[in-house]
């Protein structure tokens, strides 16, 4: 039974070793002072190995079989073995820590398992600078070299520009172990702020510096109009390129203006103010000086000219072709709307022609409208109510008595009166109807 579970036990550790390539893996790497884990590829097993013993340099550091556990005195507070995996912990790390670390397992007298690492420790990396270089630097004179150190275990270093990777060049070129930039000579390419970054495989340091190179003045221009009006305000601006900053001075036909800015400002300009106005620029850094001469001129302000014969010709032509093309256009629009409501005013009148035939045959039929409007007599009389009608004041047929209780409509029945084609000869159609409005008020 022991002898199954033992065959077993190698099938599966070497089952998992076929996965990996061997027990550890080929460097392990870790800072001094701090700890280390030196883990095996091998599976967790609940059945002990049978042996485990670790080395370091081919001395045996911890020794565990079934029957003992020995561990050197050296690393007796500093050492954890795990019996499930054979994995080592060592903390309190010295540079004496330092070498090749082997492991051996043993199931069987017939079966060894074995692998080996190597520890390499590093030192924090602190303190990084970079090496100033000379004070001034000036374009197309000086050369410099920046150089990047740093306290620990340093494994790589990376250089960036404005934080993009530094471009070598013809000028720009780096030492065989990255630690210095050489740049010669140095131009106004050159002025950026350059990061160096140490690293090693446990730690890391970052340090910066700005490169600064001085260069002009360059006087690029003066810009200033060549033609002023009198009682205008005059700007003229000198735009220049320098580092540091040129030292400006104005001048007037050849005198100092006491102007030091890059604008110089003339109010309400007037005739003594045209000449030569010159911007002078100097760097001390760089002991260059550089001027630059403008001519400004102030004239009156110009009247406004005259038209030519021509100018007026064409002015005269576009007014009579915008003038013909409204009359057209107007033309047009009218013509269109009397169209469109043509339809509209034959409908309108007869309508208009129907409805007086009908008020016409209705007044042939001898319907007469009366009106009685009454309020109470202001004065007390004995006349009887009816001689105090009056006569009618309003319409052929409309009559208003007044001194009747309300105002009331009626529709009285007359005897029609005769067509208009059968009045009698000598008679009028109104005298028929003064006959007819007797014959009713009686």
């Amino acid at each position: 039974m022991k002898a199954a579970t033992s065959i077993a036990l190698a099938l599966s550790l070497l089952t998992g070793l076929c996965v990996g390539v061997g027990v550890l893996s080929y460097r392990t790497d870790a800072l001094i002072g701090g700890n280390v884990i030196f883990n095996t590829n091998l599976d967790p097993t609940d059945n002990p190995y049978t042996k485990i013993a670790w080395t370091v340099n081919g001395r045996d550091i911890i020794v565990l079989t079934s029957a003992s556990n020995v561990t050197e005195p050296g690393y007796k507070d500093r050492i954890s073995l795990d019996t499930s995996t054979g994995s080592l912990e060592l903390t309190g790390l010295t540079l004496g820590d330092r070498g090749n670390y082997s492991v051996e397992f043993s199931i069987s007298a017939e079966v060894i398992l074995n692998g080996s690492t190597e520890l390499v420790l590093h030192e924090v990396i602190v303190n990084a600078t970079i090496k100033k270089p000379l004070a001034t630097l000036v374009e197309d004179k000086d050369s410099t070299n920046l150089t990047c150190a740093a306290a620990g275990s340093i494994s790589t270093r990376e250089w960036m520009k404005d934080g993009v990777p530094l471009s070598l060049s013809d000028r720009v070129s780096l030492s065989g172990d990255n630690s210095t930039v050489g740049i010669s000579p140095v131009n106004r390419t050159d002025n950026a702020v350059y990061l160096c970054r140490l690293s090693n495989p446990v730690s890391s340091a970052s340090v910066s510096y700005n490169l600064v190179v001085n260069f002009g003045p360059e006087l690029k221009t003066i810009l200033a109009p060549e033609i002023a009006e009198v009682g205008t305000t005059t700007l003229l601006y000198c735009y220049v390129r320098s580092v540091p900053p040129a030292k400006l001075t104005w001048l007037f036909k050849g005198v100092e203006t006491g102007v030091h800015e890059n604008v110089y400002v003339i109010d309400e300009s007037s005739h003594s103010d045209s000449g030569d106005y010159t911007c002078t620029a100097s760097n001390d850094l760089t002991g260059r000086t550089q001027s630059l001469t403008h001519t400004l001129t102030i004239g009156d302000r110009p009247s406004s000219p005259a038209l030519s014969p021509g100018a007026a010709a064409g002015i005269a032509v576009a007014v009579t072709l915008v003038v013909v093309a409204l009359v057209v256009g107007l033309y047009c629009g009218l013509t269109y709307h009397l169209n469109s409501t043509k339809g509209s005013l034959g409908a309108g009148r007869e309508t208009e022609r129907k409805h007086t035939q009908q008020n016409q045959a209705s007044h042939d039929r001898g319907h007469l409208n009366l009106q009685f409007r009454s309020h109470e007599p202001k004065i007390k009389t004995s006349r009887d109510p009816q001689e105090m009608m009056r006569t009618p004041v309003s319409g052929d047929r409309d009559w208003i008595y007044q001194n009747v209780s309300r105002l009331t409509t009626r529709v009285v029945e007359a005897p029609p009166l005769p067509p208009r084609t059968q009045i009698p000869r000598g008679r009028t159609r109104p005298d028929l109807e003064s006959e007819y409005e007797t014959k009713i008020s009686s």
